[in-house]
């Protein structure tokens, strides 16, 4: 800018010079005519004058916009100097901010590697909790059945060593009849209330198992099964020790 205008100035100081020298060799061509050489002084002064003064109009023209534009620019330039240390602070507190987010997210990935690592061994030692469960239910089942088995041989031992008549053999087949239905209804009413035992039991385990985050993902329908019927097969298979013993 400060060029420019320099060149500006020179050519509006510089080109009446020229003019003038050029109306100069003019009038010296034009001594023989002093009133003409005289006009031609006079002419060349007025244009010399106007020219010079439409130069100055244009150069403080230019000035003023030359001054024009260094005041925005310095305005500018405060404002930016003034802005900068805001800027730069603010980078400062983003820079710190990714550093914590950074520390979070290491922190949130060691956690989750954690957590994995006990909810795998939760599921292990449910499955092999519910295998050992199976395992006890298979026993209890098979036990119980050798159980009612035995008490029914021995209660026809018993019927069968007596020494039957015939109003004994009635009365005795009336007695096996009788038995038969009891423990019949005896054991579709148990059956009743184990399934519905069973079923509600079932739900509970679910829902417990839900609440629990580590335990949420193993409650499936096979390990809930297998969870309930242990803790229906557990009492029986004790009482049925207390029993025998």
């Amino acid at each position: 800018m400060i060029m420019h205008l320099a060149v500006l100035f020179l050519a509006i100081i510089v080109s009446p010079l020229f003019v003038f020298s050029s109306q100069i060799e003019q009038i010296g061509s034009n001594q023989n005519d002093p009133d003409a050489a005289k006009l031609r002084i006079s002419q060349l002064e007025e244009a010399v004058l106007e020219e010079t003064t439409q130069k100055v109009k244009e150069r403080e023209r230019l000035i003023q916009d030359a001054e024009s534009q260094i005041l925005d620019f310095h305005s500018a330039s405060s404002s930016f100097e003034s802005g900068l240390p805001l800027v730069q602070e603010r980078i400062s507190e983003l820079k710190e901010e990714i550093k914590l987010l950074w520390a979070a997210l290491r922190t949130a990935n060691f956690e989750l590697h954690v957590l994995e690592d006990k909810a795998r061994d939760a599921e292990r030692q449910v499955k092999a909790t519910a295998f050992e469960v199976k395992q006890m239910t298979e026993v209890v089942t098979e036990q119980w059945i050798q159980v009612q088995h035995l008490e029914q041989m021995k209660e026809f031992n018993n019927r069968r060593n007596r020494v039957p008549s015939r109003c004994t053999l009635l009365k005795l087949m009336s007695d096996i009849r009788w038995e038969v239905k009891n423990a019949l209804s005896q054991l579709r009413s148990l059956w009743a209330a184990v399934t519905k035992y069973h079923h509600q039991l079932q739900g509970f385990i679910k829902h417990e198992m839900e609440r629990n985050q580590i335990t949420s993902a193993l409650a499936n329908s096979e390990v809930v099964f297998f969870m309930a019927s242990a803790l229906i097969a557990f009492p029986v298979f004790g009482a049925w020790i207390l029993l025998s013993a």
